[in-house]
């Protein structure tokens, strides 16, 4: 039997998150891919099942026992069963609703593995490859990479090659990591970050009980939003003499869309790194990924806002290895009645819109990303951009912080704030207006027409 190793701190974190709520499928991520061409189901799944071996991480499933001192390790799996089906329906809604029901199931956290495969035949043809992980296994970058060896050995079956699955084993990571946290480097970022946020930035509001769910682990409110793909890019060659990224353009908006929304101007925002820091750490597939906050303290406009991120970006680059779940701890921030640093957290996820040839004439589309959708901060914000029309994502709002009134509007008045900045990059962000035309017509209606007693026009407004 294979050996096993023990688990990343970034891994403990997740499990102990995972553990405290059994029942939710909180750490669920996953994306599910159309098939073009016509596909050869037995080379695909042999495809799919050399590269799961090849992978320690993915291979792998937790177990407890004294090979580490009664705590959780992981091992691979050698077990033939693995779970991949192969399913028939009628079309396309019928699949994503299978997909969506199948993603919200929780996975079984010792002794099974820690993903679930289908490939779905549609009856006009189409298909769809679905991937279901638990975040202990992989995050996107390794899907990404799954998804290329995949191909990699689909055509050389086809071509009748024997394939090459050979992937740096995940556990030299694990090794790597838990040697970084007992080193000076981990003192000096620790030491760094907690004199950076001696002083916390400013937190988001919580609504009183009396305006909130209070049942535990409820589910957030997904709230869609589209940004035409010419506003975007009009914004981004605005700031482009500044090289600023789309990803920073983008964190700008979020900072002044909420910091507008709730009266901020210091705020701290989690970004998702990918945490790979060699070529052969990059070649590696399993859970690098981190967030790591940066720090927005002015911006009366985006320019300005851009400008604060960009110097905090470079003042924390030397330490951003250095993982959130540690922060919170060393800020002590249970004792500073606070849950989480920052209130805001975004994955940006760029370059995933290509399709992938498989072999044949068979390639894989862009992906569909798959969100747990459960609470974990006040905004989660996912974005696909694809460089194509258009710029499109999920904010994964508490209902802790947002009453169902304004997350009904949240989508609406988001794209009407980026719109208007695509208009005047320049101006100030606390002179944009966050109601819709269609509130702002409803108010000036009230405003001209008859006044009847209750009524009062900041229903409309936040």
């Amino acid at each position: 039997m294979t050996s096993g190793f023990a688990l990343s701190p970034t891994q403990i974190d997740i499990l102990i998150e995972q553990e405290l709520s059994p029942n939710v499928p909180m750490h669920n991520v996953g994306m599910f891919f159309p098939i073009r061409g016509v596909l050869r189901t037995d080379y695909f799944l042999d495809a799919v099942a050399r590269v799961i071996r090849a992978s320690d991480s993915l291979s792998a499933t937790l177990r407890k026992g004294r090979e580490s001192g009664d705590l959780p390790f992981q091992q691979p799996l050698e077990r033939d069963d693995l779970p991949i089906e192969v399913l028939s329906m009628d079309g396309e809604a019928a699949a994503r609703a299978w997909m969506k029901a199948d993603f919200d199931r929780p996975f079984t956290l010792y002794n099974d593995y820690l993903f679930r495969f289908a490939v779905i035949q549609l009856k006009d043809g189409e298909a769809y490859f679905y991937t279901a992980f638990h975040h202990l296994v992989i995050d996107a970058a390794g899907v990404t990479l799954m998804l290329g060896a995949i191909a990699d050995a689909y055509k050389a079956l086809l071509e009748e090659r024997e394939p090459v699955c050979d992937f740096p084993r995940y556990r030299d990571f694990v090794e790597a990591d838990l040697r970084y946290w007992e080193s000076d480097a981990f003192k000096a970022a620790e030491a760094f970050w907690r004199d950076r946020f001696a002083n916390l930035p400013q937190a988001f509001p919580i609504l009183p009980p009396s305006s909130r769910a209070e049942v535990r682990n409820a589910r957030s409110q997904r709230v869609a939003f589209s940004i035409p793909r010419g506003a975007f890019d009009a914004l981004c060659a605005r700031f482009s003499e500044t090289r600023a990224t789309p990803a920073q353009v983008f964190t700008g908006l979020l900072y002044g869309f909420f910091g507008r929304l709730f009266g901020l101007s210091d705020m701290a925002i989690g970004l998702a790194r990918l945490n790979r820091n060699s070529d052969v750490f990059r070649r590696t597939i399993g859970t690098f990924a981190n967030l790591s906050p940066v720090r927005i303290t002015k911006g009366d406009t985006l320019g300005e806002a851009l400008g604060s991120l960009q110097g905090d970006l470079e003042a924390v680059w030397p330490h951003r290895h250095y993982p959130a779940g540690a922060l919170n701890r060393a800020l002590g921030l249970l004792k500073r009645s606070r849950e989480q640093l920052f209130d805001v957290s975004l994955a940006y996820i760029r370059g995933m819109d290509r399709s992938l040839p498989l072999g044949g004439d068979a390639e894989f589309g862009a992906p569909t990303v798959l969100t747990s959708g459960y609470d974990r901060g006040a905004v989660q914000a996912f974005v696909s951009d694809s460089r194509q029309e258009p710029l499109s994502g999920e904010l994964i709002c508490s209902k802790r912080y947002f009453s169902p009134e304004h997350l009904s509007r949240l989508g609406a008045r988001f794209e009407a704030f980026v719109a208007s900045l695509a208009r005047d990059p320049d101006q100030r962000l606390s002179g944009i207006d966050l109601l819709t035309a269609e509130e702002r017509s409803a108010v000036e209606a009230w405003s001209s027409g008859p006044v009847v007693a209750g009524e009062d026009p900041s229903v409309c407004a936040l």
